[in-house]
């Protein structure tokens, strides 16, 4: 029984969105931000940002996707 508990938990953990950055993957998404200044300004600190921060970051340098911006704006960043 515990380890299907144990593995019950371990799915939960890994169907989150949200898992924190490396330091590598910090400097790359103020990089993003950097480029951007004048539209975006970080309001959190970066050990804050996430996997999904990033791939919106990314996602908004790529295409300039205005909708990319209001997620992550609306999540305080």
């Amino acid at each position: 029984m515990s380890t299907s508990h144990d593995q019950e938990i371990q799915n939960q953990a890994l169907s989150q969105d949200d898992f924190t950055l490396t330091a590598k993957q910090i400097e790359y998404a103020l990089s993003l931000i950097e480029k951007v200044k004048n539209e975006f300004e970080l309001a959190i600190n970066p050990t804050k940002l996430t996997i999904k921060d990033l791939n919106r970051l990314i996602a908004y340098n790529r295409y300039k996707n205005k909708g990319t911006h209001i997620n992550l704006v609306k999540r305080g960043y």
